[in-house]
C-alpha cells in the first residue's frame, strides 16, 4: 500500500490515464487489504488492491423461492480451496481467514438489511461461494453461531446450507440437525453432471460419485433434504440436444437416488455460461460452444418435474459471463420467456414453466405483453 499512497497523483494517472477533474489535491487514506488482483491499467501495469470487507457479507437477498419467502446470505470468507474449471466465484472471496467477530457482524448486517421481511421469512439459505461446511473457510464456531442465530428466527422453518458433499460427515450432520431443530435442514450440493467424463475430466469437480451417494443416503436417514445443481450444456462440445440430454439424465439419476434413500429433493437446473477468465471458457471458445437457450432450460425442467420434486431455474450469470457467453446473447432469446421463468421461480406456478417449455414444440407465438 505504501507505494500507492506515497504518490497519489501517480496512482490516479496509473488508474485513469490522467488526474480526473476535482482530484487534483486528492489524499488517499490507508486501508487494510487482504489481496491484490491483476488487471490492465492505461499505463500498462496490472494491479488492483481489494479492500478488506470482513464486516459485510458478499450478498444478501430476500425473495420468494417457488412460493416460499427466503433470505439468502452469502458470507465473505476465505476462498474455496477447489479450482473447478468453470467457476470464478472464489475470486470474490478472501485469501486469508476471516475472524469470527467479522462473521457475526456480517450476519447482523444481513438481518438488519432484511428487517422488514424477517417476520415472513420461512427459508434461510447460507453460503460462502464455496462450502460453508468446510472448516478451513468457515470455522465450527462460526457455523454454530450462524445456525443458532438463524434457527432462532420465529418464522423460519427451514435452513439451507451450501457445501460440497465430502464435508458432510455423519457426525457433523447429527450436530447440524441438533443445532437447527425443530427447523428442517437442507444441503445444497452441486453435482452438475452424473456423467464422469463431464463432471471430472471437463468440470474437474474432484467429486467421487460413490461418496456423494453415501452422503445422500445419510441425508435421507436424518430427514435432511438435498438441493442439487445440474448444469445444462456443461461440455464445451455439447450441442443443444446433447446438453438437454445430459441434464435430463442427471436429474433422473438424482430423482432415483433420492427416492431410494427417502431424501427430499430440489433440482436447481442451471444455465451454463462462459465465466470470464475461467479455463472452461477458453475451451468453450475454441470449440465454438454457444450457451443453452432459455427454452432448453425450461424443457429440461418440465421433463423432470413431478409432484415429489421441486424444480428451480438457475438463470443468473452473476455478472461473470463473457460477452456472448449467456443465453441472452442467443438469437432465439425472447424476453417474455425470461419473465415467465423468473415468475415461475418466484411463485412455483407450473403453468408458467409449461408455457416456456412447450413453446417450441407447439410453435406458439410469443404471448402478448401484459
Amino acid at each position: 500500500m505504501a507505494l500507492l499512497l506515497s504518490d497519489p497523483r501517480a496512482a490516479l494517472v496509473d488508474e485513469f490515464g490522467e488526474v480526473p477533474e476535482g482530484f487534483e489535491n486528492a489524499v488517499f487514506r490507508p486501508r487494510e487489504v487482504d489481496r491484490v488482483i491483476s488487471r490492465a491499467t492505461p499505463s500498462g501495469h496490472r494491479l488492483k488492491v481489494r479492500p478488506k470487507r470482513g464486516d459485510k457479507p458478499l450478498s444478501v437477498v430476500t425473495r420468494y423461492f417457488l412460493g416460499t419467502p427466503e433470505l439468502v446470505v452469502v458470507f465473505y470468507t476465505k476462498r474455496c480451496r477447489y479450482q473447478c474449471t468453470f467457476c470464478t466465484l472464489p475470486a470474490t472471496s478472501a485469501y486469508g481467514d476471516v475472524p469470527t467477530e467479522s462473521i457475526q457482524a456480517q450476519l447482523k448486517a444481513a438481518l438488519e438489511f432484511a428487517t422488514q421481511e424477517l417476520p415472513d421469512i420461512r427459508m434461510v439459505s447460507l453460503g460462502n461461494e464455496g462450502s460453508i461446511l468446510d472448516e478451513e473457510t468457515f470455522s465450527r464456531e462460526q457455523l454454530r453461531y450462524a445456525l443458532e442465530t438463524c434457527a432462532a428466527l420465529p418464522s423460519a422453518d427451514e435452513i439451507v446450507l451450501e457445501t460440497r458433499a465430502e464435508f458432510a460427515t455423519e457426525a457433523l450432520l447429527d450436530e447440524l440437525v441438533e443445532l437447527v431443530s425443530p427447523k428442517r435442514l437442507t444441503l445444497k450440493i452441486g453435482l452438475e453432471s452424473a456423467d464422469p467424463q463431464v463432471r471430472e475430466r471437463i468440470l474437474r469437480k474432484k467429486m467421487d460419485l460413490g461418496g456423494f451417494e453415501r452422503v445422500v443416503r445419510s441425508l435421507g436417514e436424518r430427514d435432511i433434504g438435498l438441493a442439487s445443481y445440474v448444469l445444462v450444456k456443461a461440455d464445451p462440445s455439447h450441442s443443444d440436444t446433447d446438453g438437454r440430454a445430459d441434464a435430463i439424465a442427471t436429474c433422473e439419476y438424482l430423482k432415483d437416488l433420492c427416492k431410494s434413500s427417502n431424501t427430499r429433493l430440489t433440482l436447481r437446473v442451471n444455465s451454463m455460461y462462459r465465466a470470464e477468465g475461467s479455463l472452461w471458457s477458453t475451451w468453450a471458445e475454441s470449440q465454438g460452444w454457444t450457451p443453452p437457450s432459455l427454452f432448453d432450460i425450461a424443457e429440461v425442467m418440465y421433463a423432470v418435474a413431478d409432484e415429489d420434486v421441486q424444480v428451480f431455474a438457475g438463470l443468473s450469470e452473476e455478472g461473470l459471463a463473457t460477452p456472448g457467453g449467456h443465453f441472452e446473447a442467443r438469437e432465439d432469446f425472447q424476453p417474455w420467456a425470461l419473465t415467465a421463468l423468473e415468475e415461475y421461480n418466484r411463485s412455483g406456478k407450473i403453468d408458467l414453466l409449461r408455457q416456456v417449455a412447450t413453446h417450441r414444440s407447439i410453435g406458439a407465438p410469443a404471448p402478448e405483453p401484459r
